[in-house]
């Protein structure tokens, strides 16, 4: 193989394998930043959700302690009236 066949640069094959595998990954890239921008949407969804059930779970839980406490009130007022 003469020098200036190496200085010439790599062979036809190789560009068009290399533009082909480069148009892939580009194609693999947008596919993927797609994927990860539903996913992240997702679990943002999921986390506001995750949000208002937790807060919902204080306020029953609030209610209850409340509850707990008329129900403890009217038990010894219905014993003092007993009495």
């Amino acid at each position: 193989v003469p020098l200036s066949a190496d200085l010439a640069g790599p062979p036809d094959y190789v560009v068009s394998v290399m533009d082909s595998f480069n148009e892939l990954l580009h194609k693999l890239r947008d596919v993927h930043d797609r994927e990860l921008e539903g996913w992240q949407l997702r679990v943002q969804e999921l986390s506001n959700k995750k949000g208002c059930d937790i807060k919902r779970m204080e306020e029953l839980f609030n209610r209850n302690q409340h509850m707990k406490e008329q129900q403890r009130i009217l038990t010894e007022n219905i014993k003092t009236l007993e009495n």
